[in-house]
Formats: C-alpha cells, structure tokens, sequence
C-alpha cells in the first residue's frame, strides 16, 4: 500500500498509525504542544465511543498545551432542500458509524471534565452555492 506519509519529513516530525479509539501508548502522554483532529471521531466509534476518543487524545496534552477539535454538527436546521439532503446522509452515516449527530455539543464539557481550562466552543457556518457571501469562495477552487 502507498504511504500517505511524506517520504522526507522535517527532523522534527514522525509519522505512525494509529486507532483512533485505542489509547495513545503511554510514553506519548503528555508530550505535545499541540493536538489538533478534524473529522475524526466518527472514524472509531466501531469500537469506542466519542467520549473516551477525546479522553485519549486529551492524555497526549503537555501542561499548558492546547486540544482542537473539529468535528461535524448535523443537527442544525440546514437551509434549502440540497443541504437538508446532505446533512440527512451526513447525519445517517454518523449514526451507522456509532458516532451519532450530537457529540459536537458535547466536546467542550469533556474538554472542562479533562482538566482544560480556556474553553471555547465556537461553531461556523459554512454556506455553498448561491448563499455564500465572499465573491472568491463562492466562485470554487483557484484554477
């Protein structure tokens, strides 16, 4: 199988696999800076529920380091009937993942639960199509 890892990466950085709803190994706990996921949970909620995947990844935290989360809210009421059409598909496969479509609501409790301290949920609107407001966005992707 092709590697999605860079064949050169900087001396600072290391690349491995991991499942998501396994604990990280214990000599990573409390190593990083920074632990950041996007879209993720949803990925391990086979074998482990969003709780405890945030739990672990809040154990790879250094004192003083940060956690971002961003995951997918489908229970928003979505404007005009394509979008109802693909937050209903989102929101299926959510739930056939085990995720569900309201952990989302829950991760800045966990975060508090955790220890963390400067807690901020912030949820954004993306619009597509004819409701975006930026000009360059709603034209699509740079040619």
């Amino acid at each position: 199988m092709q590697s999605f890892f860079p064949e050169a990466p900087p001396p600072h950085t290391t690349f491995g696999n991991h499942d998501i709803a396994e604990p990280w190994p214990v000599e990573l706990w409390g190593t990083c800076d920074l632990v950041h996921q996007r879209l993720t949970i949803p990925g391990g909620t086979k074998n482990a529920r969003p709780r405890e995947i945030i739990g672990h990844l809040c154990r790879l935290v250094k004192p003083g380091g940060w956690i971002q989360l961003v995951e997918m809210d489908v229970t928003y009421t979505a404007r005009g009937p394509a979008m109802r059409d693909a937050w209903t598909a989102t929101g299926t496969f959510m739930t056939a993942a085990g995720a569900g479509t309201d952990y989302a609501k829950n991760m800045a409790t966990w975060l508090k639960k955790e220890g963390f301290e400067n807690v901020k949920d912030e949820h954004i609107d993306l619009d597509i199509g004819p409701r975006v407001k930026d000009a360059d966005w709603a034209s699509g992707p740079p040619r």
